[in-house]
């Protein structure tokens, strides 16, 4: 288990280094396509955190409030997906 956690650190950390150099890069290149790019590595890396956070709770018996943590943040991630769907869509005239 030490590695997986050695691993997901890792990836946290490499995630942040990308999405640094894709956000400079984007003040050279296509804004547009810059901005679909973050926005899917970051979806990507919420949905990680999401199961990683979920195998947390599962495995940590000592946590308070289990139910009430797993719902807030269910809550907040459902928030993100929905603020993209209806209000930024609809700002930037994204067409699916």
């Amino acid at each position: 288990m030490s590695k997986f956690k050695l691993y997901f650190g890792y990836y946290l950390c490499f995630n942040w280094i990308m999405s640094v150099y894709i956000f400079f890069s984007g003040l050279i290149f296509n804004s547009d396509l810059v901005m679909q790019i973050l926005f899917l590595q970051s979806w990507f890396s919420g949905v990680i955190l999401f199961f990683w956070m979920i195998y947390n709770l599962i495995k940590n018996k000592n946590i308070k409030y289990k139910f009430l943590w797993f719902l807030s943040f269910c809550i907040m991630f459902i928030g993100v997906i929905f603020y993209f769907w209806f209000v930024y869509r609809e700002n930037q005239k994204i067409k699916v």
